[in-house]
């Protein structure tokens, strides 16, 4: 399965749509043990599970799921294998937008030099939707006042 990529990153995308965080990093080792790296779409799916997983929680929880995509969006900047795309940038931004209570302390953040993520609609959309969803609505109005 890992000889190729695609199987084995389909089948990450699968594991965490269900939730399966375990073995989504299962398959993610078995990629990386034959030389391989999961697709775009694989680490975003996992991104996205992690945010899901926490959105419930308490703050501490929040903010250990915003954390731990952050940490797999970083390691796409870093490694450049596989690129991150415009989802994976939404991703990051929402997950940033938990981690902040204002929108000067968001933007600082997404400017960071090992986070730089780069400001489109998509990354507008994801930071004015974290910050409501956080009850932060002047950080939010000032971020569309950006966008």
């Amino acid at each position: 399965l890992s000889a190729g990529g695609e199987p084995l990153s389909s089948a990450m995308c699968a594991a965490c749509e269900a939730g399966w965080e375990q073995h989504a990093l299962a398959m993610n080792a078995s990629l990386a043990d034959a030389g391989r790296a999961p697709s775009t779409a694989a680490l975003n799916a996992l991104m996205a599970m992690r945010l899901d997983a926490s959105a419930d929680g308490d703050d501490e929880q929040r903010q250990r799921g915003a954390t731990s995509a952050l940490d797999v969006f970083i390691r796409m900047r870093v490694s450049r294998v596989p690129p991150p795309d415009r989802d994976s940038a939404a991703l990051a931004t929402a997950a940033a937008g938990r981690r902040k209570e204002t929108w000067s302390g968001l933007r600082n953040l997404l400017r960071r030099p090992w986070l730089r993520v780069p400001w489109n609609e998509a990354t507008g959309s994801a930071a004015i939707c974290a910050l409501v969803e956080a009850g932060r609505l002047r950080a939010a109005a000032a971020a569309a006042a950006t966008a």
